[in-house]
């Protein structure tokens, strides 16, 4: 087994954290000026929350987020309850909560004060991955220690949004990036456009992505809301819809970030490993070694999850498909047998 449960109160106090922090970002709204009403709306049969507000006398509409009970409960009774967030985080991490090493959790807790969560940015790569113990109730049990090190914060957002527009936080986002005296890197000989990589000293990256929509192109994306550009990359627009919250802990801080859907994040894993480079095996097998764990737990846990995820992903046409049978080759057997069995992957021949 790749993983071990928390005992079940670690799901109750977590549960109740959450609702606390999804005040906390209905709060936001409201100290970043604006004041406004919250509408729910249809999409594809799914509801979501937006948030539709007057600014300089025009009408502007804000993605909140999907329609959750936590979410609802919030924006019906929004509170203060700061020593209620103390204990419970406090209870928490002594029940086993996931807590972010010095310089990880100094970097995620200066983004998401600086709203970047709020924005509608989901953290992508191995700090999501990290992040599941604590969405999951679960610590990792990992065969290879090095699949739980990472040496960057991936942070992704969509470039266009079909209906409303993401919290605008570039002014914020420019002061998080200066307190962590952060230093700006471009993929290219000119620095004209604004830089998708920052680091700090020790070769901490903060990397911004983005979906890459159409041919393929090395042209870094703006994100207007964010302030800075993307590298947009292949198969990321299916890892960023349906993104959920998560409580995250660094130090005595607790916050908000956006991760993917985990069973999403899991078929993404093997999708990339696929088109990694043969001269990139550490990465391709700490790919494989992400999707096998979450692999495993969702057809332990959750196989609806699984079959939904793996249903939309063939939607999207046959090289994708090829591309996650063929990694899913690669992984344990035992863990292929497991998911086989849900009737989803298959191995590539």
């Amino acid at each position: 087994m790749y993983y071990s449960k928390l005992p079940s109160t670690f799901g109750i106090l977590y549960s109740d954290l959450l609702r606390i922090h999804e005040g906390s970002f209905i709060d936001f709204l409201g100290a970043m000026g604006r004041g406004g009403t919250f509408q729910v709306r249809l999409i594809k049969g799914n509801p979501y929350v937006y948030y539709r507000f007057m600014d300089q006398g025009r009408q502007q509409v804000l993605y909140v987020g999907r329609e959750t009970k936590e979410l609802t409960a919030a924006i019906s009774e929004i509170r203060s309850e700061r020593q209620a967030l103390a204990d419970r985080r406090k209870a928490l991490v002594a029940t086993g909560a996931f807590v972010f090493d010095r310089e990880s959790g100094q970097i995620l807790r200066q983004l998401a004060f600086a709203g970047v969560f709020h924005a509608g940015a989901v953290l992508v790569g191995a700090n999501a991955f990290l992040l599941y113990q604590n969405a999951l109730g679960i610590r990792w049990n990992p065969t290879n220690v090095e699949t739980l090190r990472t040496g960057d914060a991936d942070i992704a957002q969509f470039s266009k949004f079909k209906v409303g527009t993401p919290l605008n936080i570039q002014d914020r986002l420019a002061e998080a990036l200066a307190v962590l005296e952060t230093k700006p890197l471009w993929t290219g000989l000119s620095n004209k456009a604004k830089p998708t990589k920052y680091r700090r000293a020790g070769d901490f990256d903060i990397e911004f992505l983005t979906p890459m929509i159409g041919p393929d192109t090395d042209k870094t994306v703006n994100l207007p809301w964010l302030g800075v550009s993307a590298q947009p990359l292949r198969f990321l627009n299916y890892v960023l819809e349906g993104a959920i919250r998560t409580v995250a802990f660094a130090g005595t801080d607790s916050f908000m970030v956006n991760v993917p859907d985990p069973a999403r994040f899991a078929l993404h894993k093997l999708i990339v490993s696929d088109r990694r480079a043969k001269s990139s095996r550490a990465k391709k097998e700490k790919d494989l070694a992400h999707a096998c764990a979450l692999l495993d737990w969702l057809v332990d846990n959750e196989p609806e999850w699984l079959q939904d995820a793996w249903q939309s992903l063939e939607t999207r046409g046959p090289s994708w498909v090829h591309a996650a049978q063929t990694s899913f080759g690669k992984i344990p057997q035992p863990v292929q047998e497991k998911v086989i069995t849900l009737g989803v992957l298959t191995r590539s021949t």
